[in-house]
């Protein structure tokens, strides 16, 4: 069975908040935080409503949820708040994820 938890792997809204800049001033941390963590939280919202198509609409909310918190690292990796094999790492991550997502929203469209 589907989870939102099968889907993220390393918690990204901690792990966001540390690696972009914590301290540094550059924007909001808050706001860092919270994009990571909407994106299991967008998919397990979708998972609770009553239809697919609403299901779908977070699907792609949480990938753009997902486009977001990949900026906010790739802007750490320039800024050199992060390393190149850290952010690597990470993107790798994201585009798992990504893949995943995708092939999510794919699978419930047949379905409907």
């Amino acid at each position: 069975m589907f989870t939102p938890w099968n889907l993220v792997d390393i918690p990204l809204g901690p792990l966001g908040y540390y690696l972009t800049g914590v301290g540094q001033n550059v924007g909001d941390p808050l706001r860092r935080d919270r994009t990571g963590v909407s994106v299991p939280s967008n998919v397990a919202e979708g998972a609770g409503r009553n239809t697919k198509r609403e299901f779908i609409n977070f699907l792609h909310i949480a990938q753009g949820s997902l486009s977001e918190f990949d900026t906010q690292l790739e802007l750490s990796r320039r800024l050199e708040f992060i390393d190149e094999d850290t952010w690597k790492w990470l993107d790798d991550k994201l585009i798992e994820e990504d893949k995943v997502l995708s092939g999510l929203i794919r699978s419930q469209k047949e379905a409907m």
